[in-house]
Order: C-alpha cells, then structure tokens, then sequence
C-alpha cells in the first residue's frame, strides 16, 4: 500500500496535454514542480506561445563557451529584460503584431538602420513585415517580409508571401521560419525564383541579419538597372520625336523656303564672282602701261636731279667751269 502511494504521489498533469506524467522523470530533465506551475500559470494566462518564443530568442543569444561565466548570465539577463519591455509596451499598446515580426524587425533594424521596417499592414491581414530599402534617404525598392515562426513547414508560406508581394508591387520578398521544405539545399537561407521571376529568400531567424544586407544589393542592383533601361528609352523617345520633327520641317514650307534662299544665295555668288574676275582682267590689262609711265617718271627725276648736281658744282667754283 505504501508503495502504491508513492507511486501515485510521483504522477502529476501535464500542463500542456493534460495527460499523466512522473514527477521523478520529468526531475531528470529538470522540470521541476516550480517549473510546471509556471507552465501552468501561461496556460491559464494564455502566454505560453509568447514564454516559449522569448526562451527561444534568449537561447540563441547565449555563447555556449561563457555559459558559465557570471558576467554572460548578466548580460542574458539584461537582453532578456529589455526584450520582454518592448514586447509587453508593443503588445499592450496595440496588440498587434506578434513576437517573431517585432524581433525580426528588431534584428533587421541593427544591420540596416538606414531602412525602414513597417508592420501597419500586418493587422489588416496584409503583410508582416515591410522593408523600405532606401540610399542616401531616398526610397529604392520594397522587400515583402513574411514571419512564420511555426515549428512546422507548410507550402501555403510561399503562396502568401507571393500574395504579399503583388500588394506591394515588389519582386523582392523575405520569408522568416524556423523549418525549410525537404527539397531545401540549405538549412540556414536560400533562394527562390518564381515563373515570373521573383525573388523569395527563404531564411532562418537566426541568419536574417546576416541574409538581408546581401539581399538588399539585389534590390538596388534592380533599380539601377530600370533607371538604366528606362534613359535607354528616353534616348529612343528622344530621337523618335527629333526624326518627326526633322520629317515635317522637311515636308512643310519653312523647307522649301531654305531651298529657295540657298538658290539665291548661289546665283549671287555666281554674279559677284564674275564681278571680281573682270576687277582682275582690268588691273592685269593696264599695269603694264601704268608700269611704263613710272619708269618714265623716274628717269625724268634721274635727270633733274643731275642738272641740279651740275649747277650746285658751278656755284660752289664761283661760276667757272
């Protein structure tokens, strides 16, 4: 009889399937009866999805090689604290939004702060997460953010993010879960392309700082390409709107009146021309008698000039020769 009691003393509830456990087994685990009226609490409380979440957040926070050190558990501790705040402040405030966006925003904003993370449309049944990629504070492109923190895969992820993406006009989307698809070549991100050539980065919360950075080149890479294309088309507007004006000049008035002032333009050249060669004829005709008169000219002064000599000779002898 005693032993029956003891054994029956040793069974308790499970606080999360109701069923019967042993207490001495669940000790070996380090479940205590401490452990399990905290279960019990976020049972009743309905907070025992958010408990588990937060542990999760915590535990991948925490360097196994200083588990032991006073100073990491402090630290844990006070990122523990802080992150439990800003959740109750955001959850409290709004009720909006669950854990996974608020801590994925949160991991986002440290690797990016020059973008901005919205969840507005999250409570409207739209999108969790949307990422503004911005450089030099203006907005480049959208990247569409699905948070799924479940513990299971499922194919409907894809298919909303898909959705999410077209209500933001984006090729460009993020989908956050804890479990890949079989066929995933990766357990930690990789990269999906649909028909219409979309992009959908499937990542662990884990590695989502460390994927988004590379991913929002892409998103830059793409505008950088359609402000390429889209001045290759102004060049071709551009050029097809100067060939149309260049056409109707050619085929208006204002063409035939140019062709008529380079005619007359022309017949005046002609006629100035032939006035400028009879000029020549003229000046070629009478330089010679002109050159003649001159040598005549000259050699009347070269005897002039040698009477005068003579006389200056006679006058300076006193007027004997």
């Amino acid at each position: 009889m005693v032993m029956a009691s003891t054994f029956e003393e040793s069974k308790t509830k499970c606080p999360i399937c109701d069923s019967s456990v042993n207490e001495l087994d669940l000790g070996q685990i380090g479940i205590t009866k401490e452990t399990l009226r905290t279960l019990r609490r976020h049972m009743k409380e309905e907070t025992f999805s958010l408990l588990v979440q937060l542990v999760d957040i915590t535990m991948r926070k925490i360097d196994p090689d200083k588990i032991g050190l006073e100073s990491e558990m402090k630290r844990i501790i006070t990122e523990l604290q802080r992150t439990v705040e800003e959740v109750k402040e955001r959850v409290a405030g709004t009720a909006v939004g669950k854990i996974g966006e608020f801590i994925t925003i949160k991991d986002l904003k440290a690797i990016s702060p020059t973008d901005d993370f919205s969840e507005e449309n999250a409570s409207k049944g739209g999108t969790d997460i949307v990422a503004t990629v911005k450089e030099n504070g203006e907005e480049i492109g959208k990247v569409a953010i699905s948070v799924k923190y479940d513990l299971e895969w499922r194919t409907d992820f894809i298919q909303q993010l898909n959705k999410n993406m077209q209500q933001e006009a984006t090729n460009f989307g993020i989908l956050v879960t804890k479990d890949f698809p079989k066929q995933a070549l990766s357990e930690k991100a990789y990269l999906k392309e649909n028909k219409t050539g979309s992009l959908i980065l499937v990542v662990k919360p884990e590695f989502v700082s460390v994927a988004y950075p590379g991913y929002r080149w892409a998103v830059i890479a793409e505008q950088k390409a359609r402000n390429s294309i889209r001045s290759m088309q102004e060049q071709l507007e551009r050029h097809e709107s100067i060939a149309k004006a260049v056409v109707e000049w050619l085929n208006g008035s204002e063409f035939l009146k140019t062709v008529s002032s380079i005619e007359q333009a022309k017949e005046l050249s002609v006629h100035t021309m032939t006035i400028l060669n009879n000029m020549v004829k003229y000046v070629t005709k009478n330089a010679g008698d002109a050159k003649k008169e001159q040598e005549s000219i000259q050699r009347l002064l070269h005897d002039t000039k040698i009477a005068v000599e003579e006389l200056k000779e006679r006058l300076d002898l006193g007027g004997s020769k």
